[in-house]
């Protein structure tokens, strides 16, 4: 149907000039077929001020949006002039917004009933029995609109709409017809005659109306692939690939027409030749870049990376990311080529740049955090984490990787910070929430706040009682503060009886067994560590000699000493035990 703002705003500026020009004189406001007579000229001078007032008055609501209030003012006036045809396009107009399409009716042929030649009282009242439904009166007034203004282009078009809402197929052609007779040949009436005999199954005519539209207009290359695509729909794929190829002669970058020859190529089962033609298609200019996006999307949709087309679309890919390296969309299409191809350096290289520009795709902030976990750069992640946490602050993912971060670059504090606020955006049924605690617990550890540490730890247990890092890792810190021993050997036995051959495991709890003052037990693990283990750290070899010298092995300590002394500083003070060839308990 027709929108009807732009002609009441103008009908609004006509009837203010009027009301402006009563203003100075009472003469007869009758003007031709087309103008608009506001009041009666029979009424008295008292009336028609009374009337234009109201009628003034009416309009000013109806543009402030009080539509009752117009309506109220509008029948006031016909109380005034029954006969007012301006006040009966008003009530109508406003009677249509409302969609009461009966009032809307009566009153638009009140207002041609009064002015039977206002060419704006017809056009409503054809557009209103359109809209009822009512076909053949308004065919009967938008003929009566073309006699009067045979010159306005869209009277026609009405006609035809209306003809075409009625399953009038072939007269709203005829129209058409008229159309092209008296104004020539168009796009838009020409593409919609080709729909409507393809609508009546009309292939002849559909096609003969695309060869004239392309005739009339020869330079226009789009009408000819119109002619193609026509073809290639009707199965005609060698004629669709004439016209393909003729229009590659004239352009040979003809993007569109690579399109079309591959979809030719592809219906004959040429598949290499229709690659071919893809690939240069996306290479073109005229093809733009998010019709060739959304193309390769559709491809990929329907493929996997087995598929042996796989590496066809990410040749494409990388055609189009070469080609538009600054659109984001196809950067990280390419991405998510390069990551199922195993290019992981390749793939981080080009979501760190889109994220420098494109900011809100969460999805790509977390997998290039991935990415930098799998790379351990840890520094990249915090910085990535760091930013994309204020960008998001309610992911408890970022907060997770901010703190982890935080925590390999001895951030501790900030790795608190981190991780005790993303972990309340989470429930023990997370799948990060073991994470979370664990580096959570390390983290309070390092910052000196111990007794949160082994709570966090207690509480983790509680959850995952056979997690052997924790276990360990608690169970060892316990022994370094000589706090619950007996606690930290249950935990630490645990864990050499789930790996019996972790050398890290077996330090623990030979440890543990010292500080005991288990010294023979421990003996027998720190020695089965060292056996076990292939780079032996400083602070295990220390242990060792420690333990060798509470069990008078003098000697043999101080070699574990001075083996600790090259690799390391142990615990501080080996070169005290060294010089001293003594143990400082």
């Amino acid at each position: 149907m027709i929108l009807f703002k732009r002609i009441l705003l103008l009908f609004y500026i006509v009837s203010s000039f009027y009301i402006l020009q009563s203003c100075k004189s009472t003469s007869s406001l009758t003007k031709k077929n087309s103008d608009i007579v506001l009041v009666s000229d029979t009424l008295s001078d008292e009336q028609k001020f009374n009337f234009k007032n109201e009628f003034f008055r009416a309009t000013q609501a109806y543009l402030l949006g009080d539509e009752n209030l117009a309506e109220s003012l509008y029948n006031h006036c016909l109380k005034i002039d029954p006969t007012s045809a301006a006040t009966h396009y008003q009530l109508a107009s406003l009677y249509l917004h409302k969609k009461d399409f009966s009032l809307a009716q009566q009153h638009a042929e009140d207002a041609v009933k009064y002015n039977p030649d206002n060419v704006w009282y017809l056009y409503l009242a054809g557009n209103i029995y359109a809209q009822n439904n009512e076909i053949d009166k308004a065919v009967e007034v938008f003929n009566r609109l073309i006699d009067l203004k045979p010159e306005e282009y869209n009277f026609y078009l009405n006609l035809a709409d209306v003809y075409i809402q009625a399953a009038q197929i072939e007269n709203a052609i005829k129209v058409y017809d008229k159309i092209e007779k008296i104004f020539g040949i168009s796009e838009p009436v020409s593409l919609q005659k080709q729909k409507l005999y393809i609508s009546l199954h009309n292939k002849k005519a559909a096609l003969a109306e695309l060869q004239k539209l392309s005739a009339a207009f020869p330079s226009n290359a789009d009408y000819k692939r119109m002619i193609a695509e026509f073809y290639l729909q009707n199965k005609e794929v060698d004629k669709a690939a004439e016209v393909y190829n003729n229009l590659l002669k004239t352009d040979s970058n003809d993007g569109y027409a690579h399109l079309g020859l591959a979809e030719c190529y592809r219906q004959k089962k040429d598949f290499n030749n229709s690659i071919s033609e893809l690939k240069m298609a996306f290479s073109a200019d005229n093809v733009p870049s998010d019709v060739k996006f959304d193309m390769l999307l559709s491809f990929v949709k329907n493929i996997t990376p087995n598929d042996k087309y796989y590496n066809v679309l990410f040749d494409l890919a990388q055609i189009l990311y070469y080609k538009y390296p600054t659109d984001s969309d196809i950067a990280i299409l390419y991405a998510n080529f390069l990551l199922q191809k195993g290019q992981l350096a390749s793939a981080k290289s080009i979501l760190s740049d889109v994220v420098k520009t494109t900011k809100d795709r969460y999805a790509v902030w977390e997998q290039l955090i991935l990415l930098d976990n799998e790379f351990h750069d840890f520094q990249s992640m915090y910085s990535h984490a760091d930013e994309a946490v204020k960008l998001f602050p309610n992911q408890s993912f970022l907060y997770f990787f901010k703190g982890f971060g935080a925590f390999q670059l001895k951030k501790y504090d900030v790795a608190v910070d981190a991780l005790s606020f993303g972990i309340k955006l989470i429930t023990d049924k997370d799948d990060t929430y073991r994470d979370y605690l664990t580096f959570l617990g390390e983290a309070y550890y390092q910052t000196g706040d111990k007794e949160k540490a082994f709570k966090t730890f207690d509480k983790l247990l509680k959850v995952d009682p056979d997690n052997i890092m924790v276990l360990n890792n608690y169970a060892y810190y316990l022994s370094l503060e000589n706090k619950n021993l007996e606690k930290a050997a249950v935990m630490s036995k645990k864990t050499i009886d789930k790996e019996p051959k972790n050398s890290t495991y077996l330090d623990t709890y030979a440890w543990i067994l010292y500080k005991q003052k288990k010294y023979s037990e421990a003996l027998i693990y720190i020695e089965k560590a060292i056996i076990i283990g292939e780079n032996i750290s400083d602070v295990v070899l220390e242990h060792y000699g420690d333990i060798l010298y509470k069990n008078n092995n003098v000697s043999k300590a101080l070699i574990q000493w001075k083996k600790a002394k090259t690799k390391g500083e142990g615990s501080g003070n080996l070169d005290k035990k060294i010089n001293d060839k003594g143990f400082i308990d």
